[in-house]
């Protein structure tokens, strides 16, 4: 009986090579050229005894194609680009990687908001949103007799 030795690299190579294959086919098919669904920009938010501090980034979007709305918890931040569609008439396009999309994120607080005093501003393509607690929900201070 002849043993052969186990070459598990060997192995692996075929299995990279595979995967490599299965990948390059996925993108490469026609249903993933438009953008399917929506996108869910990252977010970051700060918790302070009195407000929450949320940043998210939506670089290339105006405020005037955001939508913001605060709801007792939950704040979303939705819309829509539009991305540039000029006319190949005076030119042609070399390359045209940024489509239009939709994004949307819904975020849940771990209390209500006091929706008449929230701030919202976008600077550099992030929107910062100071987001003051309903004033039930903030700590009271009670003194003992």
């Amino acid at each position: 009986m002849i043993q052969q030795r186990w070459e598990p690299f060997l192995e692996m190579s075929g299995l990279r090579e595979t995967l490599h294959n299965l990948l390059a086919e996925t993108l490469n098919r026609p249903e993933h050229k438009e953008h399917q669904g929506t996108v869910s920009p990252p977010v970051d938010i700060y918790e302070t005894p009195l407000a929450f501090d949320l940043e998210c980034s939506l670089p290339g979007i105006k405020p005037s194609e955001m939508n913001l709305t605060v709801d007792g918890n939950t704040v979303t931040i939705s819309g829509e680009f539009q991305a540039d569609t000029k006319s190949a008439k005076e030119g042609r396009w070399i390359l045209q990687e940024r489509e239009s999309l939709k994004y949307s994120r819904k975020i849940t607080l771990g209390c209500s908001v006091d929706s008449t005093k929230v701030v919202a501003s976008s600077e550099n393509g992030v929107l910062k949103l100071h987001l003051p607690k309903a004033e039930n929900e903030r700590p009271k201070r009670i003194s003992i007799a």
